[in-house]
């Protein structure tokens, strides 16, 4: 308004007549349209015009926005050249000057917007150079920095010089006296060639009038500066120069004055910018004394940290970070690529990277050589400018990590613990009605995993119509009296099987009452049929011991045969025991390749311990086997001293911390010709036995010696290899060692020993060929000596008992019968792989109606074992149609074998394999017997 009345009294002073004009002009309202409003004529504006400007980058480009209004033409301009010159990837800087006299002007200055001057703005535009500020959106400071808003008039104010680019898309709104009058003011502001941005609205001005202006875009409104236009303001004319002088003095004059008051509007701006300034370095001071402070209280705790610059070198770190990083003062500015950390984290360096080009922060768990463990957080440390740098932090998380391993472990020995017992477990909360059932507890009750939803309702329908109102009462009496619930029953299975089954659970109760219920149950069925079974047996002994009272004999047969059951009672327990562990090994393996099927190192680990736990089940077969006198030797060459080196170990955590273990083997030992796996158990039951006969400790030797017997002790004359394993314990008496290889001899508490363990080794070593002998006396120990014969040299260019992989298969078609799927799916895809045409089967009858029905078969493969129809019963129906039809019986019991050959002795070509069984072997079996039926037909 000062500006207006200045004004108006220098033009009164010359000429009333002037100021009644300017009076009729009407002052322009601004851009009040928004940003990018009229998109198409900015559009082109950005293509020809702002474009090329930005990538010539030849010096700064000046632009005035004139009669600017809310600054949104100002902004528009400032994003459509940071674009360009970022596009063009050019050095070009540019400079806005903005005026107007509107009261806007102000909001100019703060550059914000509402929603509806936004509308013309995309989201990406909105996120990449706005701030959203109290419901509205502000321009980012990096453009406002390059836009100065000042007071000015267009039509009575001197404009700007050399602007590369002036725009004004009000013009349309003035009378056409006063377009011409700010069309002037906009030539004279541009530089030759300069351009003048008009907008849509310049229709409407007309280019007669845009005098000194070539037209560029018509429907974009815009000009190029061409020539020079006649003055707006013409100097009065006069009789003589002093008139004239005197009028271009007055003329200069106000230039100085509208000048000097773009300066103060200038100086306004400066001042403006530096109370920003300032508030901002007292922000930053502000902060800088936060972050010194807290630097201080890092340097003096216990808090492991490093701070890296874009560059990762080491700007900063605490001395707790020494503990980890081999640093010090001098290695600032080093790169954190130079030090070797004392933690083992490969990921370190590439997440420090990530982080720096992301700002994203990182997180991860470390450890070092010597077992502690660091959680590792990785963060830029000025938000907003990602790269600037990063703080790494590392705490330590020792006891934490140690209390997760122990809670793992714990869970683990709990989950061995009811595998191994054989336990299954349920979960019931009574106030859902929602059952938790464990694996085993489906096959407890008849069900496959998986069948149906685990409820209350599925439990009582598998229970016995007898016994379910006592098992429900059961439950009622112990909620009732909040004791535990300890029941049998028995579970009625879909094949109509019954099953004893006891449950053990309890209640847990809070204010309104019991709310949930954990049990454990198992299957009892083989204790109470022994109960029946001891029930009936003393039966029978009491009623032999009223009818025979008297007759010491019989009594104490009776009590040895009592004797020889608990025995095997404690062999029975054994035997589980070992076949758990074998269980558990194939369990863990089967769920490593479920859950990590894609990783084929841990698919062929968890195959080669499958396969070893297979094999350990063999192994403990032929253990029983051999004891039950129907074990088959499969002798082989045994290096002696490699065998007892591999047996040293396992003998050595066996015998505890008093006894020592040594090893006197000679040089050059044969090797022997024995069955390796019943050796390694005689081996480790002698040793056994030693380690019992030392309780408070002593010495173990195994002795290996070449010796040349000459048919003394029951041997054979020829070489053997003595095997000794002497202890240095008690000894026994001649009494004693007369007795110590009788079957359930023993001399060690009840529960401690079974008394088999010197009739099994001397069984194995009379049928290996060789012998055994016992030399001991009380308080010299004991020496157990096993004779066994030296290999044959012909041995060594025997061949291997399994085909190789790329033996030669004849074409056959097989039918495989076996009631287990899992076995019959396993050899019929080994045996497919192999190119053999198999037809599998998995009852007994169904093979039967295939051979029955005239399908024409190779070769019958077949279990001996199944319901109904088993693999005699097929056999037969083979060899009605073809007397010398081949059969192959497979068998996990050797006794199997004398009925069976008793049973074929007549004819038929058979052969009986015992399982497990591998694929390699069931083939090297089939290839000859197809080869000698199809020799058999050709001579015929």
């Amino acid at each position: 308004m000062r500006k207006r009345s200045i004004l108006k009294k220098r033009i009164l002073e010359k000429s009333p007549g002037d100021w009644r004009r300017i009076e009729k002009v009407r002052f322009m309202p601004g851009c009040a349209a928004g940003l990018f409003a009229e998109a198409e004529s900015w559009r082109r504006l950005d293509a020809s015009i702002l474009a090329p400007m930005a990538a010539a980058g030849n010096a700064p480009i000046r632009v005035w926005s004139a009669a600017c209004g809310g600054g949104a033409d100002a902004c528009g301009l400032a994003i459509l050249l940071q674009e360009n010159i970022a596009r063009a990837n050019s050095r070009a800087s540019f400079q806005i000057f903005a005026t107007d006299v509107s009261p806007a002007l102000e909001r100019a200055r703060r550059a914000q917007f509402s929603e509806a001057d936004m509308a013309g703005v995309s989201p990406e535009r909105r996120r990449k150079w706005f701030d959203a500020v109290n419901g509205g959106w502000r321009l980012k400071h990096e453009l406002r920095s390059h836009c100065v808003f000042a007071q000015q008039d267009l039509l009575a104010d001197w404009g700007f010089r050399q602007m590369d680019l002036a725009v004004c898309r009000d013009l349309a709104t003035l009378t056409r006296e006063n377009q011409s009058r700010a069309l002037h003011r906009l030539h004279e502001a541009l530089r030759p060639g300069g351009v003048l941005f008009l907008g849509r609205p310049a229709r409407g001005v007309g280019a007669s009038r845009a005098a000194g202006f070539e037209t560029l875009d018509a429907e974009a409104g815009l000009f190029r500066k061409s020539a020079e236009a006649a003055p707006f303001r013409s100097l009065p004319a006069g009789p003589s120069d002093g008139t004239n002088q005197i009028a271009r003095l007055r003329l200069s004059l106000e230039d100085l004055q509208a000048t000097q008051e773009e300066l103060f509007a200038l100086n306004r701006e400066l001042h403006d910018v530096n109370t920003r300034l300032s508030a901002v370095n007292a922000s930053r001071a502000a902060k800088i004394r936060q972050l010194e402070a807290q630097r201080a209280m890092l340097a003096g705790g216990a808090l492991i940290a490093l701070f890296l610059d874009q560059d990762l070198r080491l700007q900063w770190f605490t001395p707790a970070a020494m503990e980890l990083f081999p640093i010090s003062e001098r290695d600032l500015n080093r790169r954190l690529t130079d030090f070797v950390p004392r933690i083992h984290d490969p990921d370190l360096v590439p997440a420090v990277r990530e982080a720096l080009s992301t700002g994203r922060t990182h997180e991860a768990e470390a450890r070092t050589v010597d077992g502690r463990w660091f959680a590792r957080r990785i963060r830029s440390y000025e938000p907003g400018e990602a790269g600037a740098g990063v703080a790494l932090t590392f705490v330590e998380i020792t006891e934490r990590k140690q209390a997760e391993d122990a809670l793992r472990e714990n869970a683990e020995r709990l989950r061995l613990a009811l595998a191994v017992g054989e336990l299954a477990t349920w979960d019931w909360n009574l106030r859902t009605g929602a059952v938790v059932w464990s694996d085993e507890h489906f096959k407890m009750q008849g069900y496959a995993l998986g069948e149906i939803a685990p409820s209350y309702e599925a439990w009582i329908a598998r229970v016995h119509p007898e016994d379910r109102a006592g098992a429900e009462a059961a439950l009622q009496a112990a909620r009732d009296a909040r004791t535990v619930y300890n029941h049998d029953f028995r579970a009625v299975h879909p094949d109509g099987s019954i099953h004893w089954l006891s449950a053990q659970g309890s209640y847990f109760y809070d204010d309104d009452g019991p709310w949930r219920m954990i049990g454990v149950m198992r299957d009892v069925t083989a204790q109470k049929c022994g109960q029946d079974a001891l029930l009936r047996l003393n039966a029978e002994l009491e009623q032999r011991v009223r009818e025979e009272v008297g007759i010491r004999e019989q009594t104490m047969t009776r009590l040895a045969q009592a004797e020889k059951l608990a025995a095997l009672g404690e062999l029975a327990g054994g035997v589980a025991h070992d076949f758990n562990n074998i269980l558990q090994g194939v369990a863990a393996s089967a769920d490593v390749m479920t859950r990590s099927a894609e990783n084929a190192r841990l698919v062929r680990r968890a195959t080669d311990l499958q396969i070893k736990a297979t094999q350990r089940g063999a192994a403990v077969v032929r253990r029983l086997l051999a004891f039950a006198r129907r074990a088959d030797l499969h002798a082989q060459r045994i290096d002696v001293a490699a065998l007892l080196a591999d047996s040293r170990d396992l003998l050595g955590a066996a015998s505890g911390a008093g006894v020592a273990l040594a090893l006197d083997v000679a040089d050059g030992l044969p090797p022997v010709s024995a069955d390796r796996s019943q050796l390694e158990t005689v081996l480790v039951n002698l040793a056994n036995n030693a380690f019992d006969a030392m309780p408070g400790g002593g010495s173990l030797t195994l002795r290996a010696r070449r010796e040349t017997r000459q048919g003394e002790d029951g041997l054979v004359g020829g070489e053997y290899v003595r095997l000794d394993v002497a202890d240095s314990g008690s000894g026994m008496d001649a009494a004693t060692l007369a007795r110590a290889c009788e079957p359930f001899f023993t001399t060690k508490p009840f529960g401690k020993g079974t008394g088999f363990g010197l009739s099994m080794a001397r069984g194995f070593a009379e049928q290996s060929g060789g012998a055994l002998t016992l030399a001991s006396a009380p308080g010299a120990g004991t020496t157990v000596t096993l004779w066994l014969p030296v290999a044959p040299a012909e041995e060594d260019a025997r061949p291997p008992r399994r085909a190789p992989a790329s033996a030669p298969v004849v074409a056959a078609r097989v039918l495989l019968v076996d009631d287990d799927a899992t076995i019959a799916e396993f050899l019929t895809d080994y045996l497919r792989g192999r190119g053999l045409d198999v037809i599998m089967s998995t009852t007994g009858a169904g093979a039967l109606a295939k051979i029955r029905s005239g399908e024409t078969f190779d070769l019958l493969v077949s279990d001996l074992s199944m319901p109904e129809v088993n693999g005699l019963d097929l056999a037969r129906a083979a060899h009605d149609r073809s007397p010398d039809f081949p059969v192959i019986i497979l068998t996990g019991y050797a006794g199997d074998a004398d009925p069976l050959k008793t049973e074929l002795r007549a004819g038929g070509a058979i052969q009986l394999l015992r399982k497990p069984i591998a694929g390699e072997d069931l083939l090297a079996a089939i290839v000859p017997m197809v080869r000698n039926e199809r020799a058999t037909e050709s001579s015929s």
